[in-house]
């Protein structure tokens, strides 16, 4: 067994659950804010795995410890044996080019002042080496961390060294990055696609990823999106392996739209789904052209309303949470009908806000005695996860439901 880094995306609670969804909770052994470590067979495909998980930005492995000693740096590490541990592992590993990134693992640390810290042990690095008549690179970025792109376009995984330092309050670990996420196919199959999104705030490919993930659908099963827009969780579903995928909108624009862009995919990518269907259907009416009981796992981001401005009266906000949870409540009651006992649903809610003001899709009992638990993704009340990004004043709210 080997211990593995995760480093999470920008939202650490989604990225956590689809890890835990993917290589489950019994291999996870230290959970921090910004990423875990697991212990993995000494066998691993860790490419496999950067590539099969959404919210994951780098992939690392452990190469040592610091621990307490005195009181001068921060959370309680002397800062010069810190920098020789980096010292030792560039000279074994003979490289030259080296950049570090420090995140928050837990405790009463600053972070803010750690990573000043990082720049100021690299730069006394590439100082020491230079006296010595080495040369040398050290890597730095004008954001906190080094990104995804930072780590490929300097060639630290090929020709160099990009150290992960999770700080926390006892301890810290240090790290070496194996393979990060691959940015530009994600821009690829997000900005690349002839039929883009009719909007903005449309779903993150990454999201879906996610969401589809945590589903724990398995390749050879059937997953549905009744409200598959542009078709951005089909072509995530298709890239994961799904065998079987069927997708259904309500607009004509949105199908042809989603069938314009999964024959992209299919030519640009070279995957293609043994079973793929999009076509017009009211959710609402599902169950009049699927199958009963015949569904593995329902995966959807529905009509979250129409686009806000975040100026609208409260009337209006409450106007459109009362439509969308009719909505709803209807589209859950034909999901009964479609899915399979213990088939899973991953599903975003909208969540509004006007300035203080929160408001929340109500009818959760309602969709339980449609035939419908919760599987709890965090410890807040409802069991749910807040996904926001761009739009201050609407916000995802994503569940796991499972059908009875």
């Amino acid at each position: 067994m080997k211990p593995i880094i995760f480093i999470f995306g920008s939202n650490p609670q989604i990225s956590l659950a689809e890890l835990d969804a993917i290589i489950g909770s019994g291999a996870l052994k230290l959970i921090f804010r910004e990423c875990a470590i697991a212990e993995l067979p000494d066998d691993a495909d860790i490419s496999a795995l950067q590539k099969r998980l959404g919210g994951t930005v780098k992939i690392g492995r452990v190469i040592g410890r610091v621990n307490p000693h005195t009181k001068d740096f921060g959370a309680g590490v002397k800062e010069n044996e810190l920098a020789g541990a980096l010292k030792n592992f560039l000279g074994k590993e003979n490289k030259n080019i080296f950049g570090i990134s420090a995140y928050l693992a837990g405790g009463a640390v600053n972070i803010k002042a750690i990573q000043e810290k990082m720049k100021r042990i690299g730069l006394g690095l590439k100082k020491e080496f230079k006296a010595a008549g080495r040369r040398s690179r050290f890597v730095v970025s004008r954001e906190d961390k080094l990104s995804s792109a930072a780590v490929v376009k300097n060639k630290l995984l090929t020709e160099g060294v990009e150290f992960l330092v999770l700080a926390g309050a006892n301890e810290f670990i240090l790290g070496k990055t194996l393979i990060v996420q691959d940015f530009e196919k994600y821009n690829l199959r997000d900005y690349g696609r002839p039929a883009p999104a009719p909007r903005s705030g449309m779903l993150p490919p990454k999201l879906a990823q996610m969401m589809i993930n945590i589903s724990k659908i398995r390749k050879n099963q059937t997953l549905l999106d009744p409200f598959c827009g542009s078709g951005t969780i089909l072509q995530e579903a298709a890239n994961l392996g799904i065998a079987n995928i069927i997708g259904t909108d309500n607009e004509v624009y949105a199908v042809s739209n989603s069938q314009k862009n999964l024959a992209w995919f299919q030519e640009k990518f070279k995957i293609k789904p043994r079973s793929l269907r999009i076509f017009q259907c009211d959710a609402r009416k599902l169950a009049e052209k699927i199958a009963a009981n015949s569904i593995d796992a329902i995966i959807a981001e529905p009509y979250l309303g129409p686009p806000l401005t975040g100026r609208e009266p409260l009337s209006i906000i409450q106007k459109n949470r009362d439509e969308l949870e009719a909505l709803y409540a209807a589209a859950f009651q034909e999901f009964a009908k479609i899915l399979k006992h213990g088939g899973v649903i991953v599903f975003i809610f909208p969540r509004f806000q006007k300035e203080q003001d929160i408001f929340e899709i109500r009818n959760l009992d309602q969709i339980k005695k449609s035939g419908f638990t919760i599987e709890s993704l965090s410890e807040n009340r409802r069991c749910s996860i807040i996904y926001q990004k761009d739009i201050q004043h609407l916000a995802r709210e994503i569940f796991v439901f499972k059908r009875n």
